[in-house]
Order: structure tokens, then C-alpha cells, then sequence
């Protein structure tokens, strides 16, 4: 699923760091949570980029959005690459719920600038999790990190809101973390 904002309701600047074939791109934001504003800064996607057959440069991880595949391409002239290849993926870190039972789910992304993150729950289902719907013990920010664990009062349909269109079918409501998985190569 992903999240789409209203027009003219950005919060935050990205920063992309090219190191040679490796980028990084973080971003920076202004956010809220119950009257209090707080600064994050947040590595949202890291790792190589190469040269596709047309000589346009790729970064697998944004693979699907061609206004940063023409500014890489426009930035990276001349820029020795490797070609792209085959095996080179887009997709999230695979997450096995075996783990998990009842009402629990385990992160796997949280975007601070949205305030929204994606977890899977012990039955494989993908759900929106919002930072209204999630106490963190201990700290003033509600917010997830990919393999926390949490538990949760009901998993049902996402709200909707005509200004904020979702492809989620399921959101996560009334959770708070319980602990962290440690997965090989963490």
C-alpha cells in the first residue's frame, strides 16, 4: 500500500547523498503529534544505482517514480555505472510472521514525515498503522522502527479521507510496541 498527501501539504526536504554507484536519500521534517512539533530526520532508502540499456540511471528503490530516474540521469553524465542488474529489486525486506500470534503485527516501514507506517500481522495481512492509533512507552513521539512488535485492539478497514486516498485495505487501531525481532543481518 502507499499513501498519497493533498496537494501543498509537504512537510519535509529530502537530501540525496552520492557516494560513487551508492545513494542515500533522507528526509527531513517538521511534524506534530498533540500540540507539541518535533524535527525528524530519517534514512528513508539507501543503496546502489546503475545504468540501465537506455543509459538512463536507475536506483532500483525508485524505480517507479520517473522524475528522480531523469534528475539521476541529468545529475550522474558521465558517471561510470554498472548495468542494472537482473536481480536488482524494489521490494521491501521479506518479513515472516511466524513469530507473531493473536493481535500482533511486525513493522516493516515508518515514514516519519507521514506519520504512518506498514506492518504485517501473524495472518500475512499488510495494514496502515497511523502514529494516533500507537503508544510508544516512554517517548513524547509516537513512531515505529522496522521490526518492532506490536499489539493491537483491531485490525479493520482503513478510514478514508477524500483529501488522503489509501491503498491499504487493512489499518491497525489502538497498538503499542512490545518488543523487537532481531532478523539475520540486523
Amino acid at each position: 500500500g502507499h499513501y498519497t498527501r493533498p496537494n501543498g501539504g509537504e512537510n519535509f526536504f529530502r537530501i540525496l547523498v552520492l557516494q560513487g554507484d551508492y545513494l542515500k536519500h533522507i528526509e527531513v521534517s517538521l511534524i506534530s503529534q498533540k500540540g507539541k512539533f518535533f524535527v525528524g530526520k530519517q534514512l528513508t532508502r539507501q543503496g546502489r544505482v546503475y545504468r540501465d540499456k537506455n543509459d538512463q540511471v536507475i536506483f532500483p528503490k525508485f524505480s517507479d517514480w520517473p522524475e528522480m530516474t531523469e534528475f539521476l540521469t541529468g545529475l550522474m553524465i558521465g558517471e561510470k555505472l554498472e548495468p542494472m542488474p537482473d536481480n536488482a529489486s524494489n521490494d521491501l525486506p521479506a518479513i515472516e510472521p511466524e513469530e507473531l500470534t493473536g493481535n500482533t503485527a511486525e513493522t516493516v516501514w515508518w515514514s516519519l514525515t507521514q506519520q504512518i507506517g506498514m506492518v504485517i500481522d501473524c495472518q500475512g495481512r499488510t495494514a496502515r498503522i497511523h502514529w494516533e492509533n500507537l503508544k510508544r512507552p516512554g517517548s513524547e513521539l509516537a513512531y515505529l522502527a522496522p521490526h518492532e512488535v506490536i499489539r493491537f485492539e483491531k485490525i479493520g478497514p482503513p478510514r478514508q479521507n477524500p483529501e488522503r486516498k489509501t491503498t491499504f485495505k487493512w489499518e491497525i487501531f489502538g497498538a503499542e510496541i512490545i518488543k523487537i525481532i532481531k532478523r539475520q543481518g540486523q
